[in-house]
């Protein structure tokens, strides 16, 4: 069986993907300690039943560059030397040739932005999807008056509920 790779699909039918990584460079510093857990197998297996309840349904997604959207809250300051093009601005080969920039967004792989995107995803659900927090599990979420269970792990989102609500939640996400 022949699995195609988009190499052989013209170029404007083809899908480029990058990510960046924040990578330290050996110099020490001390950040602040990690308070945000992932969701357990035994949380993931709860949505997932959850979902398999009549009249129920089960959802996972990636948020999509959940990384960039949350804001870097570091106390401590990060700059980052930014690799060629197409990361950097137009006119800045002709003044510089290593750009460094300050991190302003919970880049992936910095040590705190996976505390910095789980605030941020957290903030999101209670402030504007009335979601509240289950007690002794950081990444689980319900949202009441959907009757809408949602887990994270990383910057993956499964929610299980009513058909209909999971689809009001996932559009309002």
């Amino acid at each position: 069986m022949a699995m195609a790779n988009g190499a052989d699909l013209p170029v404007e039918q083809q899908k480029q993907k990058a990510r960046l990584v924040y990578r330290e460079t050996g110099q020490k510093v001390t950040f602040a300690e990690v308070h945000a857990l992932s969701a357990t197998i035994h949380v993931i297996s709860v949505v997932l039943f959850i979902g398999m309840l009549p009249w129920n349904d089960c959802g996972i997604a990636n948020a999509k560059k959940a990384y960039l959207q949350a804001p870097l809250r570091s106390l401590v300051p990060t700059w980052v030397v930014l690799p060629p093009p197409p990361c950097w601005l137009d006119g800045w080969n002709a003044r510089c040739s290593l750009p460094c920039v300050r991190l302003l967004k919970a880049l992936y792989g910095h040590p705190e932005s996976g505390d910095d995107w789980h605030d941020f995803f957290k903030e999101i659900l209670e402030k504007y999807l009335h979601a509240y927090g289950l007690e002794l599990h950081p990444s689980l979420w319900w949202i009441e008056s959907e009757r809408v269970l949602i887990a994270t792990y990383v910057d993956d989102i499964i929610a299980s509920g009513p058909t209909k609500a999971l689809d009001r939640f996932w559009k309002a996400l």
